[in-house]
């Protein structure tokens, strides 16, 4: 059931091309226009609700594998430096609900925002549940820095099968320190910006260094012949009275880290 809903789901991505960032999405049409409950948002402190899992809203568990495969940009006007696959990579667990990852694509530069700010890069990774009716967006945002392992691979495998790890930039275990909402696909990559997707953003950005960095943004950010050199982010979204949360550590587990940490002072 899984492998063949994935399988669905990528021939639907491969067939339902057919827009551009030349506007950053303001040029789309049907439900990426008319849509309450549009992504990416910019994640405010003055809007966002603090939760722990004690509040039982949202509690997240990744478990993810190695793979081995290509990227590449199957789209001239979309530049989308994507990785399927029909298998998937592993699982992100919110609450009950498991979605199985199938698609990895970035943004240069993002396309969420944070306090009115952007990142020079956003990683997607893109899942649907086992039944194919709910779909989930995980977000990774990079800024310049140091040397990705994970981009490096990434990059790498254009030219050749490579094998990537994304446990290398996201753990396995429980999630902390994310922002969760309720919003749409950022792209009208089925043919319409589909909303009732789940999203979540991973607060503290990974880095890449310069020259990694260079490598989308000449494909896409200093490319005038591509959406102006824009690009392909789709422009902030507004908000429509949604709830934005924010999950950080137990105050349990901050109690512990506290008294470990006065307890190793007075050793």
């Amino acid at each position: 059931m899984v492998a063949s809903a994935l399988k669905f789901m990528f021939a639907l991505i491969v067939t339902g091309q057919g827009f551009t960032y030349n506007e950053g999405g303001d040029d789309w049409t049907g439900t990426c226009a008319t849509g309450k409950k549009q992504s990416p948002i910019d994640l405010d402190d003055d809007i966002i609700t603090e939760v722990t899992d004690a509040d039982n809203i949202v509690k997240t568990k990744i478990n993810l594998a190695s793979f081995k495969g290509q990227f590449n940009e199957y789209d001239d006007e979309i530049k989308s430096f994507v990785y399927n696959s029909n298998d998937g990579f592993g699982t992100v667990t919110i609450n009950d609900i498991i979605f199985y990852m199938a698609n990895i694509h970035f943004h240069v530069p993002s396309e969420h925002t944070i306090n009115g700010d952007s990142y020079d890069a956003e990683l997607h990774l893109f899942g649907m549940s086992g039944d194919g009716l709910k779909m989930l967006e995980f977000t990774v945002f990079f800024e310049k820095g140091s040397e990705s392992d994970f981009v490096k691979n990434a990059i790498d495998s254009v030219d050749s099968s490579k094998t990537l790890n994304l446990t290398t930039i996201l753990p396995n275990g429980y999630l902390e320190d994310y922002y969760y909402y309720i919003g749409s696909l950022s792209g009208p990559i089925f043919g319409d910006c589909t909303e009732g997707t789940s999203w979540i953003v991973v607060k503290s950005p990974q880095e890449m260094s310069s020259s990694q960095l260079d490598f989308f943004n000449n494909r896409w950010k200093n490319d005038e012949n591509f959406a102006g050199g824009r690009g392909n982010n789709r422009n902030v979204q507004p908000l429509n009275d949604r709830k934005v949360y924010y999950h950080t550590t137990s105050s349990t587990y901050s109690l512990c880290v506290a008294f470990l940490l006065l307890t190793a002072s007075l050793i």
